[in-house]
């Protein structure tokens, strides 16, 4: 018998007496017993001998016609550091201003000194991206608004953007998506424009009334909830392409499944998600509490279900089993995002030059005098770097492939962005990607397309063997 070899990259968590193997890149899922963990450990380790039981033999071919053993090579996924900058894509952030006061602002919106975007810094940044659309022979770029406030206020800046990227995208033959984050604080005109001019919106929208105009007053202190809704309806009359957002607080995070059932009862969104606040800026001031991390996976798991019986998949960012990735967003040095006052900067969180994460997520300025922006390609290298390849602590987790070492701005809040992250965060994106893949034993969603073996009945040779190693499992 030829002696095997692993050319997977598997991680094992205990489950019901037994364990599950999950090789992320093969989509496999194996639920077995102690003495298949400990005969992948003899491969791997080389320990193994040639002269195995028929047991074994049984489990090795099934192994290998998985690829989990004598399999070929696994690709990963491409790091953003082997690929030059040149960005397609652009995200604007018109204004630090806003129309509302939500509790939990993680930009503390409209209490600092009005900053609103001039055009001309705007103008080059789009077409900055329609040009690389065009070296590249891609056929389509994307421009797109966030912020540190609400990024439609400067109304007619942003329609100017929006038409202006347009018109270039005819001129040039290339298909344009312009897309928004936004509060959807609108008149019902701005409606009907959003409808006719933009490919898709992210709506923020914490539930039911009481609770949306608790954590999402307007300016004034008044209720959200009846405008944003009533929006929505006019959306869903034509039709338009958007989802739903909502920030998990402690004043919420019990009613998960009622805010499902009203999400799909009331309106039509093609995504929604849930995410657990995380303390920054005015909930700072304001109070606001985060949810307990075991609380809110359990009410996210059960608000997972019911989504899924209205088949709408629930998403939160910790949790992405749907494919691998080495990396948890743009901020990775892909991004190409632009400030009010100029700054480049690779995340959405990270707007203000007084922020101390600003020295590692800024990677450019604008030089208004040359109308241009100058990138710094050693600082965005070096985010680069920060992937699941590259940071220690992430090797031998179950969310290795899928969490890829979370969300770095708030990682750097509580540690290095090289060094461990252990924080309540990450046991949440570890634990619930963990029930998650529990839940799939029981019943595979046909969303997913990963495959499910039980192998602890074919290879029932030791009972109550102690397992020499658990092998990549925190």
């Amino acid at each position: 018998m030829k002696k095997p070899k692993l050319t997977a990259e598997i991680f094992t968590f205990p489950h019901n007496g037994k364990h599950v193997i999950y090789a992320p890149f093969r989509h496999v899922m194996i639920l077995a017993n102690d003495t298949t963990v400990n005969l992948l450990v003899d491969i791997k380790d080389g320990t193994f001998k040639k002269t195995g039981t028929d047991e074994e033999k049984k489990t090795i071919e099934i192994l290998r016609e998985k690829g989990i053993i004598d399999g070929e090579p696994e690709k990963h996924p491409l790091s953003p550091n082997s690929q030059e900058f040149h960005p397609t894509a652009v995200t604007l952030f018109p204004t630090n201003q806003c129309n509302m006061s939500c509790i939990y602002c993680y930009a503390s919106a409209g209490e600092a000194r009005p900053k609103n975007m001039p055009w001309t810094m705007a103008k080059a940044a789009i077409d900055m991206v329609a040009e690389n659309a065009n070296k590249l022979n891609q056929n389509r770029f994307s421009v797109g608004f966030h912020g540190g406030g609400e990024p439609t206020l400067p109304w007619s800046f942003f329609t100017k953007c929006v038409e202006y990227s347009k018109e270039l995208g005819k001129k040039n033959g290339k298909k344009v998506t312009c897309s928004v984050a936004t509060n959807l604080v609108f008149t019902s005109k701005q409606v009907e424009w959003i409808i006719k001019n933009m490919d898709s919106l992210s709506i923020s929208l914490d539930g039911t009334p009481d609770i949306q105009n608790i954590q999402r007053p307007l300016a004034n202190g008044k209720g959200s909830y009846d405008i944003v809704a009533n929006n929505i309806k006019i959306l869903d009359e034509a039709k338009f392409n958007y989802g739903l957002r909502s920030t998990i607080t402690k004043l919420n995070v019990l009613r998960l499944k009622e805010i499902v059932s009203l999400f799909l009862d009331e309106f039509n969104p093609r995504s929604i998600q849930f995410e657990p606040l995380f303390l920054c800026g005015r909930c700072q001031t304001t109070n606001v509490e985060a949810p307990d991390a075991k609380v809110f996976i359990r009410e996210f798991l059960k608000a997972s279900k019911l989504a899924e019986k209205k088949k709408m998949k629930l998403s939160y960012s910790g949790l992405r089993l749907g494919g691998v990735t080495s990396t948890f967003c743009g901020a990775s040095g892909s991004n190409f995002c632009v400030t009010p006052d100029g700054n480049v900067t690779s995340c959405f969180e990270v707007l203000e030059k007084d922020d101390p994460r600003s020295q590692l997520f800024f990677y450019g300025i604008w030089k208004a005098k040359e109308k241009k922006y100058e990138f710094w390609e050693d600082k965005r290298k070096y985010l680069t770097s920060l992937n699941a390849e590259n940071i220690s602590y992430c090797a031998d987790c179950i969310a290795k492939w899928h969490c890829a070492g979370d969300c770095l701005a708030k990682v750097s809040y509580t540690s290095d962005v090289e060094g461990d992250r252990g924080s309540e965060r990450c046991w949440m994106n570890q634990e619930i990607t963990k029930r998650k893949i529990k839940q799939m034993f029981k019943k595979p969603p046909k969303s997913q397309s990963f495959e499910k073996l039980i192998l602890s009945e074919d290879v029932d040779i030791a009972k109550n063997i102690k397992v020499r190693e658990k092998y990549h499992v925190k």
